[in-house]
This record gives C-alpha cells, sequence and structure tokens, in this order.
C-alpha cells in the first residue's frame, strides 16, 4: 500500500485515484534482484541500474511550486496551440535511492471498458506526444535520494490540428525488477511497477456528447423446471461516438406482447469511455417466460465526470428482437400425446368377449349356450 507520510495526503489520493488507468500499478514493490539494465539513455528510454534490497515505496503526485499540493490530477482547458506549465512531485520513501522510470503513456479502453495505459515501449500517439518533461538528467528517468521528494517541471503544448474534445493520458513512475514464473520450469522474467497521476486535457471547441449501442443481440436460457422461468443473455457494445469522455449507467429489460417485463438488476456502470472508446457488455436478464416472441432494450443514461461542464445529454436506447420457444413444455406435450396414441392403439387392438366361449382364467365356469330345438315324431 501507499503509505501516508507527512503532510502527502493529496499525493495519496492521487496515486489512488489513477490505479484505474494501470491495472498492474503499485504504490510499493518489494524485490531483491533488480533486472539488468544497460546504462541510462534516451534512445532506449532506459532505466538506471538500481541495488535493491528490501522493500522499496515510491509515488508521485500534482504539484505547485516545490510543494505537493492538493490536486487529485492534472486536468487542463486549452485552445489549439495553446502551452500549459506545471510541475509533477516524484517521492521515494524508501531507505535507499530509486533511479525511476518517467514517461508520459496514453490512456486507452480496454475490451471490458477499463481504463488502461499504455506499455511504456509504446511510441505516443496522442495527448502523451505532447508532454515534455524536464527532468534533472534530461533522459527519461530521475534519480530520487532517500525519504526525498524530487520536483520535475513538464510542458503540454497542444498542436494546430489536435482533436476538439477530451484527450487522456498518464505521467508515470516506474521501476524495473526481474522475478521468475513459478514452478520447476522456472524462466526469468522483467516486470515494471509503476505508479501514476492521470492528466486529461479539453482542447476548446464545439462538443459532442455522444455514446452509442452497437451489436445487440439476446437468447433465451430455458429452465429445466416447465413451470418455472428461464433467463436471457444480452450482450451488446456501448462505443463513444463522441469527443468528451462519458461513464454511463445502463439498464436491460426484456419484453413480449403479453406477460411480465424481466429487467436485470445490479448492472455495473461503465466507468468511462474515451473518445473512440468501447467496451463490450453481457448482461444476464433472470425471470423471462418464454413467449415466443421477445424484445429486449437497453437503455444508456451518460455520466460525467463532476469537473466536465458538457452540454445537455441525452439518453441513448437500442432493441433487438428474439425468439423464446418452450422447448422443454413442448417436449412435454409430445410426450405425453405419443403416450395417449399408444394407449388408444393397444385398446382398439384388444376383441371384445365373445358370447358362448370360456373366458381365459375362468375354466371351472361354463357359458351357457342357446337351448336345442325340440324333436317332433
Amino acid at each position: 500500500m501507499f503509505r501516508n507520510r507527512g503532510r502527502r495526503p493529496s499525493l495519496v489520493l492521487a496515486v489512488a485515484t489513477f490505479l484505474a488507468l494501470i491495472p498492474a500499478a503499485v504504490a510499493s514493490a518489494a524485490t531483491t534482484t533488480p533486472s539488468p539494465s544497460p546504462s541510462p539513455s534516451a534512445s532506449s528510454g532506459g532505466t538506471g541500474s538500481n541495488s535493491l534490497a528490501g522493500n522499496v515505496t515510491f509515488g508521485l503526485g500534482p504539484a505547485t511550486k516545490g510543494t505537493i499540493d492538493r490536486r487529485p490530477n492534472f486536468n487542463y482547458l486549452q485552445a489549439r496551440l495553446g502551452v500549459v506549465s506545471d510541475q509533477v512531485g516524484v517521492l521515494n520513501l524508501s531507505t535507499q535511492p530509486l533511479t525511476l522510470n518517467l514517461y508520459a503513456a496514453d490512456a486507452i479502453n480496454q475490451s471490458d471498458g477499463v481504463l488502461g495505459l499504455q506499455p511504456r515501449n509504446v511510441k505516443a500517439k496522442d495527448l502523451a506526444s505532447w508532454i515534455t518533461l524536464k527532468t534533472p538528467t534530461g533522459k527519461p528517468y530521475v534519480v530520487v535520494p532517500p525519504r526525498t521528494t524530487i520536483y520535475v517541471p513538464f510542458t503540454v503544448r497542444v498542436p494546430d490540428k489536435a482533436l476538439i474534445g477530451d484527450h487522456l493520458a498518464g505521467i508515470v513512475a516506474s521501476i524495473v525488477a526481474a522475478g521468475q514464473t513459478p514452478g520447476d520450469l522456472s524462466t526469468n522474467i522483467a516486470f515494471e511497477q509503476r505508479v501514476g497521476v492521470r492528466l486529461a486535457m479539453r482542447v476548446a471547441g464545439q462538443l459532442h456528447p455522444e455514446l452509442k449501442i452497437e451489436n445487440l443481440t439476446a437468447h433465451y436460457v430455458g429452465s429445466t423446471n416447465p413451470f418455472s422461468a428461464g433467463s436471457s443473455v444480452v450482450t451488446y457494445t456501448v462505443r463513444n461516438t463522441g469527443n468528451v469522455r462519458l461513464g454511463a449507467n445502463q439498464t436491460a429489460r426484456v419484453h413480449g406482447v403479453f406477460g411480465p417485463d424481466a429487467q436485470a438488476s445490479g448492472v455495473p456502470d461503465i466507468a468511462l469511455l474515451l473518445p473512440g472508446g468501447s467496451a463490450t457488455v453481457t448482461v444476464n436478464v433472470p425471470g423471462v417466460w418464454p413467449l415466443a416472441y421477445l424484445q429486449a432494450d437497453v437503455t444508456l443514461i451518460p455520466l460525467s465526470p463532476p469537473t466536465d461542464a458538457n452540454p445537455q445529454i441525452g439518453v441513448f436506447t437500442a432493441s433487438t428482437s428474439f425468439w423464446a420457444i418452450p422447448w422443454v413444455v413442448i417436449g412435454l406435450l409430445l410426450v405425453i400425446i405419443l403416450l395417449l396414441l399408444w394407449w388408444l392403439r393397444n385398446r382398439r387392438a384388444t376383441p371384445p368377449p365373445t358370447p358362448g366361449r370360456r373366458e381365459r382364467g375362468r375354466s371351472d365356469e361354463l357359458v351357457p349356450s342357446a337351448p336345442a330345438p325340440e324333436q317332433t315324431s
């Protein structure tokens, strides 16, 4: 965990806020065998050599005039060709000096919509490429003495052809260490542990907040009990087709021409989609009766960060129809009909008893016959 030392509550908040952007991010790293690395170089984006012993703890956050401030992240509004100057504090809480990578990385949405950052070796193409960190070494790393915070100024220059709307990146501090995969056939690996602070830039201009529901499908999942309801699985993709970052509250319901509606409960919100980002969602709707032809409706209520001022945003909906055939009930009816036909056929095949013959199983009794005709002389 990132530990709070002294007057640094906002730094803890900054790191904790940004962890959602970095799935593998940690605020402290425990390692005893650093990975071998070349001498620091701007061309390789290299890491300085660390001789680590025990746990190391580091972090970073917004700063003003050489002091960690109370901002949870960096948030700017600029026109094209605008320039912003700011500061980030890099903190070493360990008892040994640390050489940390310090770089900017573009934010991306993963397939489930969760925000992440591009790896360090991926070339920045958006907001991260607008950021210039002015490290003391002039290289993409910093050397931080024990129990010390250093302050690194940076600038953000908005290109003249930047897309209007929201852009998101992160300033990241990381350390690379060596490790091994578990098991008998272990392999040496190098892994990067990193923390970061979010940096958002809105390029001034006309805003178009919009979400779109794509590839909406639904199918019915029947119950083995013919007298109980089944469920429906609804799958769709939510895409941010506008130019501002948006989250969404989402609901899904299934209904037919007759019968009650069924609605999914506890569908999680989509946290934040960047312009062009998407999230694939699968929702299970219980309590659906197989009423032959059903319809699934999905509704999105957009959610914007509290710091954003957006135009009026409407509600987005989409629908699809699908068949819900009660195969279990149909199969049960077919079995009943076949049994009834078999019973009727066997009943018709059995002949009625003939008069004047002994009945089977009643050998001790005689069936009376017609009297013989009288004889006359």
